[in-house]
């Protein structure tokens, strides 16, 4: 197995199984509180078509997600109120929504979108994006590109051993060309931490001018920040 198929694999675990951890935990929740929920993959289901349904609706995240969140308030209200103002059986209210949930999203999604019980795909706009698009960009290289980062590490763990990986010059300075070029992407990474705000403003405009061609000024800063 490559490293791409086991990096796919890891994404692919850590995405199916978020849904699944938050449900589980929901249920220990319920149960601790004296309720067996069966219905949590209902409420999911039916949360699910909501989202979907509305978010192809109204074209808002906002909106599905707050209908979403609704559908589901409302099921757990119903479940409540059977098991206990009415003294029902958990487990059978929770395996009867769990069956409406799968007929009425199946009905719903033919009678409102023809399309065999499914919602149509929803746009770009309003799927979840990125919280801080820029953060990855500027924390890749973040702890260990800041100075110093080994001396404190080594301080806090005694006798650790520490791999250096050492690149070539000529890549490094592509890697920066391709990563610095952009205006906007540097003005951007300016909004974080005071060490890197340090850095990049003493070789800001030796970035600039490397877009242009002046490798051996940045040749020379980089040798000198890495030697010391």
């Amino acid at each position: 197995m490559d490293e791409a198929m086991i990096g796919s694999l890891i994404a692919s675990t850590l995405r199916v199984s978020t849904p699944l951890i938050l449900c589980a935990l929901a249920g220990l929740l319920s149960e601790r509180s004296g309720v067996i929920d069966i219905g949590l993959e209902g409420k999911m289901l039916f949360a699910a078509f909501a989202a979907g349904a509305a978010g192809v609706t109204f074209g808002s995240t906002t909106i599905a997600l707050l209908i979403a969140m609704g559908t589901t308030v409302l099921l757990s209200w119903l479940h409540g109120v059977a098991c206990v103002s009415h003294r029902g059986d958990q487990v059978v209210s929770g395996v009867a929504i769990n069956i409406i949930a799968v007929g009425m999203t199946a009905v719903l999604g033919i009678a409102w979108f023809a399309q065999g019980g499914q919602t149509p795909p929803v746009s770009n706009e309003v799927r979840m994006q990125a919280l801080l698009p820029g953060a990855v960009a500027a924390f890749q290289d973040v702890p260990f590109s800041l100075p110093r980062t080994y001396a404190a590490m080594d301080a806090l763990f005694p006798g650790s051993k520490f791999i250096l990986t050492v690149r070539s010059e000529q890549s490094w300075i592509e890697s920066i060309r391709a990563f610095y070029a952009n205006p906007a992407r540097f003005e951007r990474l300016t909004q974080f931490s005071e060490p890197q705000k340090i850095w990049l403003r003493q070789i800001s405009v030796e970035l600039r001018k490397l877009a242009y061609g002046s490798e051996k000024v940045l040749t020379s800063i980089y040798l000198k920040r890495f030697r010391d």
